[in-house]
């Protein structure tokens, strides 16, 4: 069996992880927009629907995310 302070640590690591894997994906979408932009000619009012579907996006998997993992 693994101890209390051991597993505590774990979920700690894996819950930075998940972090850091979650800012890489908004970088990236951040770094594409040039990209997205030119190819699909997008204006600035567009490009600011599709970052913040992005983000709200975020929310509902979070939430079916925590509950599955609980």
């Amino acid at each position: 069996m693994t101890s209390p302070l051991r597993r505590s640590t774990l979920t700690i690591v894996l819950c930075f992880i998940v972090a850091l894997i979650e800012g890489f994906d908004l970088q990236a979408a951040g770094t594409a927009a040039a990209g997205l932009r030119q190819t699909f000619a997008l204006d600035p009012k567009m490009m600011g629907w599709v970052f913040s579907a992005g983000i709200i996006g975020l929310l509902p998997g979070a939430f079916f995310g925590g509950w599955i993992a609980d």
